[in-house]
Parts: C-alpha cells; structure tokens; sequence
C-alpha cells in the first residue's frame, strides 16, 4: 500500500485526534485562563487580607482607644454620680435651711408685729407721758400734799411697816454712833417715821399746813419734836444742825424752782452731816406727784464742800407692779468738809 493512501486512509482519525487535541487545548486555555483568574483572586483575596489585617489592627488599636475612653466615662459616670449624690444631699441640706429660714422668717414677721404693737403701745404711753406730764408742770406739789392730808391720806407705803423700820434702823445707828444732838427733816409728813426713831432734838418742816397742825398735836407732849411749816423760815433756818435729813421728799417735789430751794436749804441747815434717801435718776411716772430726779448732779455741781461718805442700797428695792412693798430710795449719806 502506498504512502499517501496509507495517509489518506488515516486522515479521518487524524482528523478526529487532532480535532480531539484542539477541543484538549481549547478546555486546557479555559482552564489555564480560569487558573490564571483564580490566582489573581487569590492574589486580591491576599491583599485584601492583609487589608483586613490592617484594618483588624487599626479596629484593635480603635477598640483599644474605646475601651480606655470607656473606662475614663465609666470614671466620669462615676464621679458625676457621686457628685450628683452630693448636690442631692446639698440640695435637701438646703432645702432643710430654707425651711428654717422660713419658719425663722415667720417668727420675724411675728416679732415685727410684736415690735409694731409695742411699738404703738410706747407711742400712746408718750402721749400719755406727755399729758402727765403737762399736769405736772401745772400742778402744785404744796397745794397737792396738802388736800392730800386733808382727805385722810397718809405719808404712804414708805413711813409703814417694814420699809419704816428699814429706815429707822439705819438713821438710829447713825445718830448713835456719831453723836448726832439736833435733827431737822425737810418732809416730815404724817410723823409715823418720826415716832420710830430716837433723835436727841428734832424739827419738822412740811409744805402741808394741816399736817404740821397734825404733827403739833400728836407730838404735843414731846418737848424735843418742834415743827414748822415750809414757809417759816425765820423760824427754823436761822441755826445750824448735827443732821439734815430727806426721806422719800425729792422724787416729790416737782417744780424746778421747788426742788432747788430745797436742795439748798436742805444742805444748808446742816453743819455736819445730810442723809438723803431717795431715788437717783431722772423719770416723769404716771403719778403727777411722783417725778424721780438724778439729785447726785446736783449735789457735785454745786455743793463742793460736802461729800459722799456712805451709800447703802435699799433692803426692799422696787419692784414694777408691788409699789407698796418695795421702794426706789437708797442711803445716800454726805459729811461737810
């Protein structure tokens, strides 16, 4: 068999494999080709690791940073919490002083009222002051005490009871122990004092006529108790004394001109000794016959030589409301120079 029928015998399968090959080579390119994509998707999917890598350290060190800003608000949730507990307890601190302040604010406006009310009280005790004042000024002391002892009345509280015998205790001692001869007592009154006292001589000078009319016939058989009245002067200023006495007489005398004149006499008659008992201080009172006077002013203004040698404060001192068993006098006792 020739050669060339031996090809053509043998082109048909020739034909075939090569068709076969081609089909290999054509399935073996897709396959390089899809082989070729596969590692440039595994070549990407490596990047895009180690993207992620990237990425997963940066959320990491991000996720890191969180939690350390995390714990630092944990901290500030914290510390606002405490602060908010201290503010609450702040508040309800504050809460507690209003409340006081408010109830103090009450008693306040309680006590202005009160102080409003008083305060009108003291006005109208001013205007009545004021008005008792204006009767003092028109009243008489002389003409006052006389129709006092006229109507029965006596010397008062004071030349009574325990507040006489406090008074006589203290002047009996005196007269004892200074070797007091001659009294005269400037305001003698209704004589109770008198008659508890131990006096060697003794003269009482009054502004009552009718009281030393009284006085003359109650001491009528006593050869040593002369009195006279205030205006007889010849008669009883006219010597000197051991002792000039003044009980319960200054807050009495309410006229300026009055009380000096008697200032003077009082000092005047003495030679040795003045015992004043009386209240110290300068007050108008609710009774027109009753002004207390800060005679001490007096005395050192003008009465040089004599001076202060004892004062003995009142056994029963006043008492607002028990007038009558207490008394606003005190010892003031004086020595001449």
């Amino acid at each position: 068999m020739s050669l060339k029928k031996i090809i053509i015998n043998s082109l048909p399968p020739l034909k075939k494999v090569i068709q076969e090959r081609e089909t290999y080579y054509e399935s073996s390119s897709s396959l390089y080709r899809l082989l070729e994509d596969k590692i440039r998707e595994y070549e990407q999917l490596v990047k895009d690791n180690e993207m992620l890598k990237d990425s997963i350290s940066d959320l990491s060190s991000q996720n890191e940073n969180l939690t350390s800003q995390n714990s630092n608000l944990t901290d500030q949730i914290n510390n606002l919490i405490q602060e908010k507990s201290l503010v609450i307890k702040e508040k309800m601190a504050l809460e507690g002083k209003y409340k006081i302040l408010t109830q103090d604010k009450n008693v306040l406006f309680n006590k202005v009222e009160d102080l409003t009310a008083l305060n009108e009280e003291l006005n109208q005790e001013n205007i009545k002051l004021k008005q008792q004042e204006k009767k003092i000024l028109e009243i008489s002391s002389s003409e006052f005490w006389d129709s006092h002892y006229k109507n029965g009345f006596t010397s008062g509280t004071g030349s009574y009871d325990h507040l006489a015998y406090f008074k006589a205790d203290i002047i009996n001692k005196f007269v004892e122990k200074h070797h007091i001869k001659s009294v005269i007592e400037l305001g003698c009154g209704d004589g109770n004092q008198l008659s508890l006292m131990n006096y060697p001589t003794y003269v009482g000078i009054d502004v009552s006529e009718t009281i030393i009319h009284k006085n003359q016939k109650k001491f009528a058989n006593y050869m040593n108790r002369i009195f006279f009245h205030r205006d007889e002067k010849d008669n009883y200023m006219n010597k000197k004394y051991d002792l000039s006495l003044s009980l319960d007489v200054i807050f009495h005398l309410i006229e300026d001109t009055v009380y000096i004149d008697y200032m003077k006499d009082l000092f005047e008659a003495s030679n040795k000794y003045v015992i004043i008992y009386s209240s110290n201080h300068e007050e108008f009172t609710r009774w027109p016959e009753f002004r207390n006077r800060k005679f001490m002013k007096y005395v050192q203004e003008n009465m040089s030589d004599w001076k202060l040698i004892d004062f003995i404060p009142n056994k029963y001192p006043f008492e607002l409301g028990n007038e009558d068993m207490t008394s606003p006098s005190d010892f003031y006792i004086f020595e001449k120079l």
